[in-house]
Protein backbone atom coordinates (compact mmCIF):
# COMPACT_ATOMS: atom_id res chain seq x y z
CA UNK A 1 0.00 0.00 0.00
CA UNK A 2 1.18 3.39 -0.83
CA UNK A 3 -0.57 6.46 0.35
CA UNK A 4 0.34 9.80 1.36
CA UNK A 5 -0.05 10.94 5.08
CA UNK A 6 0.15 14.71 5.93
CA UNK A 7 3.35 15.79 8.04
CA UNK A 8 0.72 17.64 10.64
CA UNK A 9 -1.33 14.64 11.38
CA UNK A 10 1.76 12.21 11.94
CA UNK A 11 3.60 14.41 14.23
CA UNK A 12 0.47 14.72 16.09
CA UNK A 13 0.64 10.69 16.61
CA UNK A 14 3.97 10.86 17.36
CA UNK A 15 4.77 8.09 20.20
CA UNK A 16 6.76 10.69 22.85
CA UNK A 17 10.43 9.36 22.49
CA UNK A 18 12.43 9.78 19.91
CA UNK A 19 15.26 7.16 18.20
CA UNK A 20 16.96 8.60 16.57
CA UNK A 21 16.07 12.17 16.23
CA UNK A 22 15.02 12.40 12.69
CA UNK A 23 13.12 9.07 12.64
CA UNK A 24 9.71 9.24 14.78
CA UNK A 25 7.02 6.03 15.56
CA UNK A 26 3.49 6.66 14.99
CA UNK A 27 0.72 3.99 15.23
CA UNK A 28 -0.06 2.65 11.42
CA UNK A 29 -3.05 4.09 10.34
CA UNK A 30 -4.14 1.25 7.52
CA UNK A 31 -3.65 -1.72 10.16
CA UNK A 32 -4.42 -1.64 13.57
CA UNK A 33 -1.73 -1.11 14.98
CA UNK A 34 -1.48 0.19 18.54
CA UNK A 35 2.41 -0.48 19.49
CA UNK A 36 4.10 2.15 17.25
CA UNK A 37 5.05 -0.24 14.40
CA UNK A 38 5.27 2.54 11.46
CA UNK A 39 8.29 4.90 11.01
CA UNK A 40 8.61 8.06 9.84
CA UNK A 41 12.13 9.82 8.75
CA UNK A 42 10.91 13.34 8.70
CA UNK A 43 14.07 14.56 7.09
CA UNK A 44 13.13 12.04 4.22
CA UNK A 45 9.29 12.53 4.48
CA UNK A 46 8.86 8.79 3.51
CA UNK A 47 7.11 6.08 6.07
CA UNK A 48 7.18 2.34 6.14
CA UNK A 49 4.98 0.17 8.49
CA UNK A 50 6.90 -3.32 9.80
CA UNK A 51 3.32 -4.83 10.78
CA UNK A 52 1.10 -4.57 7.27
CA UNK A 53 4.58 -3.49 5.16
CA UNK A 54 2.46 -0.14 4.10
CA UNK A 55 4.98 2.84 3.09
CA UNK A 56 4.64 6.39 1.48
CA UNK A 57 5.94 9.60 1.42
CA UNK A 58 5.04 12.40 4.16
CA UNK A 59 3.99 15.68 2.35
CA UNK A 60 2.72 19.70 4.00
CA UNK A 61 -0.81 19.29 5.25
CA UNK A 62 -2.70 21.17 2.38
CA UNK A 63 -6.33 21.53 0.82
CA UNK A 64 -5.01 18.69 -1.71
CA UNK A 65 -2.99 16.15 0.75
CA UNK A 66 -5.86 13.71 1.73
CA UNK A 67 -5.14 13.27 5.76
CA UNK A 68 -4.58 9.90 7.23
CA UNK A 69 -7.66 9.85 9.14
CA UNK A 70 -9.71 10.18 5.93
CA UNK A 71 -7.49 7.15 4.33
CA UNK A 72 -8.74 5.49 7.39
CA UNK A 73 -12.22 6.13 7.36
CA UNK A 74 -12.51 4.80 4.17
CA UNK A 75 -10.48 1.45 5.28
CA UNK A 76 -12.79 0.49 8.24
CA UNK A 77 -16.08 1.65 6.51
CA UNK A 78 -16.98 -1.59 6.45
CA UNK A 79 -16.29 -2.23 9.79
CA UNK A 80 -18.08 0.15 11.64
CA UNK A 81 -16.08 3.53 11.39
CA UNK A 82 -18.37 5.89 11.87
CA UNK A 83 -17.65 9.25 9.89
CA UNK A 84 -17.92 8.94 6.90
CA UNK A 85 -21.22 11.48 5.91
CA UNK A 86 -18.49 14.54 7.24
CA UNK A 87 -16.07 14.25 4.28
CA UNK A 88 -18.26 17.40 2.62
CA UNK A 89 -18.05 19.29 5.83
CA UNK A 90 -14.93 21.51 6.11
CA UNK A 91 -12.93 18.80 5.55
CA UNK A 92 -9.66 20.10 5.67
CA UNK A 93 -10.82 21.08 9.21
CA UNK A 94 -12.50 18.25 10.57
CA UNK A 95 -11.53 15.03 8.96
CA UNK A 96 -8.10 15.67 11.36
CA UNK A 97 -9.48 15.52 14.28
CA UNK A 98 -11.67 12.14 13.71
CA UNK A 99 -10.74 9.52 15.68
CA UNK A 100 -10.26 5.92 14.58
CA UNK A 101 -12.49 3.44 15.39
CA UNK A 102 -14.01 -0.21 15.76
CA UNK A 103 -16.45 -1.73 17.67
CA UNK A 104 -16.31 -2.32 21.70
CA UNK A 105 -14.60 -5.39 21.68
CA UNK A 106 -15.37 -8.00 24.61
CA UNK A 107 -12.78 -8.41 27.61
CA UNK A 108 -11.66 -4.75 26.67
CA UNK A 109 -10.76 -2.01 29.07
CA UNK A 110 -13.28 -0.15 27.37
CA UNK A 111 -16.44 -3.10 27.92
CA UNK A 112 -15.34 -3.47 31.43
CA UNK A 113 -16.11 0.37 31.77
CA UNK A 114 -18.97 0.33 30.48
CA UNK A 115 -20.61 -3.47 32.54
CA UNK A 116 -19.37 -1.47 35.55
CA UNK A 117 -21.64 1.19 34.26
CA UNK A 118 -24.42 -0.76 34.11
CA UNK A 119 -24.59 -1.48 30.91
CA UNK A 120 -25.55 -4.75 28.98
CA UNK A 121 -23.22 -6.37 26.21
CA UNK A 122 -26.58 -6.26 24.21
CA UNK A 123 -26.74 -2.85 25.00
CA UNK A 124 -23.22 -2.02 23.65
CA UNK A 125 -23.85 -3.95 20.37
CA UNK A 126 -27.62 -2.38 19.88
CA UNK A 127 -26.12 0.74 20.65
CA UNK A 128 -22.83 0.36 18.07
CA UNK A 129 -20.59 1.84 20.62
CA UNK A 130 -17.18 1.89 19.82
CA UNK A 131 -13.37 2.09 20.76
CA UNK A 132 -11.16 4.68 20.04
CA UNK A 133 -8.19 3.46 17.90
CA UNK A 134 -6.27 6.97 18.65
CA UNK A 135 -2.76 6.54 20.57
CA UNK A 136 -2.56 10.56 21.53
CA UNK A 137 -4.95 13.26 20.92
CA UNK A 138 -8.57 14.83 21.66
CA UNK A 139 -9.80 11.21 21.07
CA UNK A 140 -8.01 9.09 23.00
CA UNK A 141 -8.81 6.56 25.24
CA UNK A 142 -12.34 6.83 24.61
CA UNK A 143 -15.68 4.99 23.95
CA UNK A 144 -17.79 6.97 21.16
CA UNK A 145 -20.94 7.24 20.58
CA UNK A 146 -22.61 7.58 17.40
CA UNK A 147 -25.69 9.77 16.18
CA UNK A 148 -27.82 7.92 15.26
CA UNK A 149 -26.66 4.77 16.35
CA UNK A 150 -28.46 2.65 13.65
CA UNK A 151 -26.26 4.19 10.76
CA UNK A 152 -22.59 3.64 12.40
CA UNK A 153 -21.64 4.12 8.58
CA UNK A 154 -23.20 7.31 7.65
CA UNK A 155 -23.55 9.28 11.18
CA UNK A 156 -24.27 13.52 11.74
CA UNK A 157 -22.62 13.87 15.20
CA UNK A 158 -20.95 12.01 17.94
CA UNK A 159 -19.88 12.04 21.56
CA UNK A 160 -16.93 10.62 23.45
CA UNK A 161 -16.27 9.36 26.92
CA UNK A 162 -13.27 9.88 28.01
CA UNK A 163 -11.91 6.88 30.10
CA UNK A 164 -9.30 8.80 31.94
CA UNK A 165 -8.77 12.91 32.13
CA UNK A 166 -10.63 16.17 31.71
CA UNK A 167 -13.12 16.74 30.26
CA UNK A 168 -14.76 13.82 30.63
CA UNK A 169 -16.92 13.58 27.43
CA UNK A 170 -15.91 15.54 24.45
CA UNK A 171 -18.18 16.52 21.57
CA UNK A 172 -17.54 16.09 17.71
CA UNK A 173 -15.83 19.26 16.71
CA UNK A 174 -18.50 20.83 14.80
CA UNK A 175 -22.07 22.29 16.02
CA UNK A 176 -24.75 20.38 17.97
CA UNK A 177 -27.36 22.26 16.17
CA UNK A 178 -30.57 20.38 16.35
CA UNK A 179 -28.97 16.94 17.13
CA UNK A 180 -30.14 14.84 19.69
CA UNK A 181 -28.87 11.35 21.23
CA UNK A 182 -31.39 8.50 20.85
CA UNK A 183 -30.52 4.97 21.52
CA UNK A 184 -32.05 1.71 21.28
CA UNK A 185 -35.84 1.45 22.20
CA UNK A 186 -37.43 -1.57 22.65
CA UNK A 187 -41.21 -2.07 21.66
CA UNK A 188 -42.67 -1.43 25.07
CA UNK A 189 -41.28 2.10 25.10
CA UNK A 190 -42.31 3.08 21.82
CA UNK A 191 -45.90 2.74 23.19
CA UNK A 192 -44.71 5.02 26.45
CA UNK A 193 -47.49 8.07 26.99
CA UNK A 194 -44.71 10.00 27.01
CA UNK A 195 -40.93 10.85 25.97
CA UNK A 196 -38.35 11.51 28.58
CA UNK A 197 -34.83 14.15 27.61
CA UNK A 198 -31.77 13.62 29.76
CA UNK A 199 -28.17 15.00 29.56
CA UNK A 200 -25.71 12.22 28.01
CA UNK A 201 -25.73 9.38 26.41
CA UNK A 202 -25.50 6.78 29.39
CA UNK A 203 -28.85 8.60 31.06
CA UNK A 204 -30.42 7.93 27.62
CA UNK A 205 -29.79 4.01 26.95
CA UNK A 206 -30.72 3.35 30.47
CA UNK A 207 -33.99 4.79 30.49
CA UNK A 208 -34.39 3.29 27.18
CA UNK A 209 -35.24 0.73 28.90
CA UNK A 210 -38.58 1.89 30.78
CA UNK A 211 -39.05 4.67 28.16
CA UNK A 212 -38.47 6.31 24.89
CA UNK A 213 -35.25 8.84 25.84
CA UNK A 214 -33.38 11.29 23.98
CA UNK A 215 -30.32 13.04 25.04
CA UNK A 216 -29.15 16.82 25.07
CA UNK A 217 -25.69 15.98 25.07
CA UNK A 218 -25.37 18.52 27.60
CA UNK A 219 -27.36 20.63 30.23
CA UNK A 220 -28.47 22.99 27.68
CA UNK A 221 -31.14 22.73 24.92
CA UNK A 222 -29.84 24.89 21.34
CA UNK A 223 -32.91 26.47 19.96
CA UNK A 224 -32.80 23.93 16.82
CA UNK A 225 -33.10 21.01 19.33
CA UNK A 226 -35.72 22.21 21.15
CA UNK A 227 -38.04 22.95 17.38
CA UNK A 228 -36.63 19.75 16.71
CA UNK A 229 -38.44 18.32 20.29
CA UNK A 230 -41.70 20.15 19.79
CA UNK A 231 -41.93 18.55 16.19
CA UNK A 232 -40.81 14.96 16.52
CA UNK A 233 -42.71 13.52 20.02
CA UNK A 234 -46.13 12.33 19.60
CA UNK A 235 -46.12 12.98 23.78
CA UNK A 236 -45.48 15.43 26.36
CA UNK A 237 -42.01 15.17 27.34
CA UNK A 238 -40.30 14.41 31.42
CA UNK A 239 -37.44 16.82 31.73
CA UNK A 240 -34.86 14.22 33.56
CA UNK A 241 -31.58 16.42 33.90
CA UNK A 242 -28.96 15.80 36.27
CA UNK A 243 -29.52 17.28 40.05
CA UNK A 244 -27.11 20.33 39.10
CA UNK A 245 -28.73 20.82 36.25
CA UNK A 246 -32.46 21.89 37.66
CA UNK A 247 -31.92 25.66 36.81
CA UNK A 248 -31.77 24.58 32.89
CA UNK A 249 -34.36 22.00 33.34
CA UNK A 250 -36.77 24.37 34.52
CA UNK A 251 -35.87 26.73 32.11
CA UNK A 252 -36.41 23.53 29.26
CA UNK A 253 -39.62 23.27 30.85
CA UNK A 254 -40.93 26.69 30.80
CA UNK A 255 -39.67 26.67 26.67
CA UNK A 256 -41.74 23.87 26.02
CA UNK A 257 -44.72 24.98 27.01
CA UNK A 258 -44.06 29.11 25.58
CA UNK A 259 -44.47 27.26 22.35
CA UNK A 260 -47.61 25.16 23.24
CA UNK A 261 -46.03 22.19 24.00
CA UNK A 262 -46.36 20.14 27.78
CA UNK A 263 -43.48 19.40 29.93
CA UNK A 264 -42.95 18.63 33.54
CA UNK A 265 -39.52 18.30 35.77
CA UNK A 266 -38.87 15.36 36.81
CA UNK A 267 -36.01 14.90 39.68
CA UNK A 268 -34.35 11.57 41.11
CA UNK A 269 -32.72 11.17 44.62
CA UNK A 270 -29.27 10.40 43.11
CA UNK A 271 -27.06 12.31 40.98
CA UNK A 272 -28.29 11.49 37.39
CA UNK A 273 -30.26 8.50 35.58
CA UNK A 274 -27.51 6.33 34.84
CA UNK A 275 -26.53 5.52 38.53
CA UNK A 276 -30.24 4.86 39.72
CA UNK A 277 -32.05 1.41 38.92
CA UNK A 278 -34.91 0.73 36.44
CA UNK A 279 -37.12 0.67 39.20
CA UNK A 280 -36.47 3.90 40.70
CA UNK A 281 -36.48 5.50 37.47
CA UNK A 282 -39.95 4.18 36.73
CA UNK A 283 -41.27 5.49 39.98
CA UNK A 284 -40.26 8.76 39.10
CA UNK A 285 -41.43 9.27 35.54
CA UNK A 286 -45.08 7.59 36.65
CA UNK A 287 -44.76 10.15 39.17
CA UNK A 288 -44.13 12.79 36.71
CA UNK A 289 -46.48 11.71 34.13
CA UNK A 290 -49.39 11.89 36.92
CA UNK A 291 -48.81 15.82 37.08
CA UNK A 292 -49.07 16.11 33.33
CA UNK A 293 -52.40 14.15 33.14
CA UNK A 294 -53.68 15.95 35.84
Amino acid sequence: MSETLSRSWVLRQQKAERAPAEEIRICCPFCEDIKFHCYVNLNKNVYHCFKCESSGKVTPSTSSTLDASLKTLRRYRDTSTIFVDTWNKNKDKIVRTLPRCKPVQEDSIYERYLLGRGLTREEIETNHLQESLDSYGTFSNSIIFPVPYYLPENITYFVCRKLRGEPKYVNAPWKKGNILYVPKWTYPQIKSKFTVVCEGPFDAIRIARVAPSYALLGKRATPEQLDLMLTAARFPWIILLDRDAFVYALRLQLEIISKGGRAVVAQLKKKDPGESTEAEIKEVLDNAYTQISL
